[in-house]
């Protein structure tokens, strides 16, 4: 269903990366990863996906500064940014940055999987 789909993943920590990269292949979804928000934002111009899963803590800046810069770049302006954070008062700074949802740590499988596929569709 989602084969076509492209997601990428811009976290810091492998393990967490991993586990995102394990769900997104369960829906034959095609991941790419960056660990930093400059990456991030090159690999989002490049790749042009059709979903990005933003972490909040990032190594050179935080995740919202991340989004801003997606948002108001035309490339990358209309693609779709969860965030994912283990800080539940982050929840509003990732909305009014830009963010389409937001996924706070810890969840469950089922809560990230179905946070995608709406997303996605």
């Amino acid at each position: 269903m989602f084969s076509q789909n492209k997601v990428l993943i811009v976290e810091k920590h492998p393990g967490l990366t991993r586990m995102l990269e394990d769900h997104l292949d369960s829906l034959s979804v095609k991941a790419f990863v960056a660990t930093s928000g400059a990456g991030g934002l090159k690999k989002a111009k490049q790749y042009r996906p059709d979903l990005i899963l933003v972490d909040t803590g990032l190594s050179d800046m935080e995740g919202t500064e991340l989004v801003v810069q997606i948002r108001e770049n035309w490339q990358t302006s209309r693609i779709p940014i969860l965030a994912i954070s283990g800080f539940q008062f982050m929840r509003r700074e990732c909305l009014d940055s830009g963010c389409n949802a937001f996924l706070p740590k810890p969840f469950s499988a089922d809560e990230l999987v179905s946070t995608i596929k709406s997303l996605l569709q």
